[in-house]
């Protein structure tokens, strides 16, 4: 994390403006990047003041960042939200756009989730747990929405291991497996669509960041990957 501070001060009236930059990184990987809001709420926590914060809108936010999520990703603040599954992984949560409007401040969360709970009860334990909250600082959230999808699992594509073999074959990795991954929003309105690259095991991704890119050599090996997935497919009968 990186904190800058800047005081404005007109006529003996001073405001301390602080800016906080963290490390972007896609929302289904948030192990790879520093929430910046988290990381702010964290430094604004009334703990680390001489005195508590007026209750207003903005230090309402900062409790509710500090208390149901703080600096972890895996909501274990999240009253019972948090699970996994053994292939797919934890669930993970990151306040990603916090927004003052006219009627206060408005938080979007972004979760990504495994099988294994349903919409229906996850819904319920996020209530759940938003409502112990508001009772503890006695106000009323308004206008909470949420939207949990369906986690897609594609067992027994017929593509599978011929993509695997041909992963194989290009990386010398022996015996590669599938992995679980957040993202590939679009293969999954096609039947049977499996996601194939371009992340590689045990390299950081550098997809959907501030300063998004991939380098040359595995710009390449992505490429003739690709190139021998097609010809291995298009051959099978």
């Amino acid at each position: 994390m990186k904190y800058r501070f800047e005081n404005h001060c007109v006529d003996k009236q001073c405001n301390l403006h602080i800016f906080a930059d963290g490390k972007a990184a896609h929302s289904s990987t948030p192990e790879d990047g520093v929430n910046a809001v988290t990381h702010l709420a964290a430094l604004l926590s009334p703990e680390l003041n001489d005195k508590p914060w007026p209750k207003t809108s903005a230090s309402l936010t900062v409790a509710a960042m500090n208390e149901l999520v703080g600096l972890g990703i895996y909501a274990e603040q999240f009253g019972d939200l948090a699970y996994k599954d053994d292939f797919m992984g934890p669930l993970t949560l990151a306040p990603t756009v916090v927004v003052q409007t006219q009627k206060g401040t408005e938080v979007t969360i972004n979760l990504r989730r495994p099988v294994g709970k349903t919409p229906e009860l996850l819904a319920k334990q996020a209530r759940e747990a938003l409502a112990l909250w508001q009772d503890k600082h006695q106000v009323q959230l308004a206008d909470i929405e949420s939207y949990w999808g369906e986690p897609m699992v594609m067992k027994g594509a017929p593509q599978q291991q011929t993509l695997l073999d041909v992963f194989a074959h290009f990386t010398g990795i022996v015996d590669p497996k599938p992995v679980a991954i957040g993202g590939s929003t679009n293969s999954k309105l096609f039947p049977n669509a499996l996601s194939f690259g371009p992340a590689m095991p045990g390299v950081e991704y550098t997809g959907h960041t501030e300063k998004e890119f991939i380098t040359h050599k595995q710009f390449m090996l992505n490429l003739k990957m690709y190139t021998a997935a097609f010809i291995e497919l298009s051959a099978v009968k």
